[in-house]
């Protein structure tokens, strides 16, 4: 779910994109997609994992 907003986010600004925007470069792309990488496996790292009860 998270990535999720990342990539929204990421697509508002690709939208709203006007040629004066000197912020969105291939460099802050890069970056941005980076972050989101990033942020995927940091969380896959973490899964919850529950102790095996006893049968």
């Amino acid at each position: 779910a998270g990535a999720s907003i990342f990539v929204f986010y990421l697509g508002v600004q690709a939208q709203r994109f006007d040629w004066s925007n000197i912020f969105l470069t291939e460099n802050y792309l890069k970056m941005f997609v980076g972050r989101i990488k990033n942020w995927l496996e940091y969380y896959d790292a973490k899964e919850i994992t529950y102790p095996q009860t006893p049968s």
